[in-house]
């Protein structure tokens, strides 16, 4: 089954289950959030009526149509936000985001995000994610520093998509935070959800989704802890919350009750370090990873001189 942007193609459906089912086995080159988006954007067709729900059931002989978007031409001003090269190849690379800057715009007309920076590179990205999020696979927090991978393909950006969903790549993130230290390392395994008033912040919730995290606390002073953590799942906040959730937040997260250090640094102290993974192409294993900012380095080097200033 040949399909390219702009393209309809139809097919009648041999086994029943749900659409979202049906297309993955179909398609297996399209990860099943991006079928799902085509979904509820009105792009899939069912026996000549518009689907708008991924769980709708199918059986036998129905008749599905699917209309692949064009491509959209980016319409952003490139702008040069610090970005460094980590690795780079004709299907993905991987830069290093400087703390403060956002990964992507959340509405036209913002600057100065990491996408920005990706346009200003002068490198072809992925279009699957749009005009605002052109070659972004996955996310960090604007304050939280590192290295992100980056699509340069389609093909690459779905194949990254369905190993990000089957958690085969790997991260490791460094975090500095405060508080009594109960384990030198350890699992945290609490279900995350949405924060009831304030939506933006996520909370451990019995009914939320499971979160997985890793930690090993490489060097504390006093209260002070320097932490490795390997996030086994990929949710918002993950790490921020799990850490609180322990009574250690990470210093100068001010929306997690995090210690502020004012007088040394201004953002909390999160850095994404490496990421290992399969190349969604060629197969060779990569690992790529970004060194300490220099505020979290300065922190470190205060500790060891024994400061423990605290706001």
């Amino acid at each position: 089954m040949v399909e390219t942007p702009g393209s309809i193609i139809q097919f009648s459906v041999e086994i029943p289950g749900r659409i979202d089912t049906v297309l993955s086995s179909l398609l297996p080159d399209y990860s099943r959030s991006y079928l799902q988006s085509l979904i509820m954007n009105g792009s899939v067709i069912c026996n000549a009526h518009s689907v708008s729900k991924k769980n709708l059931k199918v059986l036998p002989g129905d008749l599905i149509e699917i209309q692949f978007p064009e491509p959209v031409e980016l319409e952003m001003e490139p702008h040069d936000v610090g970005l460094r090269v980590l690795y780079e190849d004709e299907e993905i690379m991987a830069v290093h985001k400087p703390a403060g800057i956002l990964s992507h715009p959340n509405h036209p007309g913002q600057k100065n995000t990491l996408v920005h920076g990706l346009l200003h590179l002068g490198r072809a990205l992925s279009s699957i994610n749009g005009v605002l999020r052109p070659g972004i696979v996955h996310r960090l927090d604007r304050e939280t520093s590192g290295v992100m991978l980056i699509a340069r393909t389609d093909r690459a950006h779905r194949a990254l998509q369905d190993a990000f969903a089957r958690r085969e790549i790997k991260k490791v993130y460094f975090a500095l935070s405060y508080g009594r230290l109960d384990q030198l390392e350890g699992e945290i395994q609490l279900p995350l959800g949405r924060h009831p008033k304030k939506r933006h912040l996520r909370q451990v919730d019995p009914k939320g989704r499971d979160s997985w995290t890793r930690f090993k606390v490489i060097r504390s002073w006093d209260r002070f802890h320097f932490i490795r953590l390997e996030p086994l799942t990929g949710r918002t906040h993950q790490i921020r919350v799990h850490l609180k959730s322990r009574g250690m937040p990470i210093l100068h997260d001010l929306e997690y009750a995090g210690r502020p250090i004012s007088k040394w640094v201004q953002r909390l102290q999160l850095h994404a370090f490496s990421i290992k993974f399969t190349h969604p192409i060629n197969g060779e294993p990569i690992f790529v990873r970004s060194p300490l900012e220099r505020d979290m380095i300065d922190v470190v080097r205060r500790l060891n001189r024994g400061e423990t200033y605290v706001q």
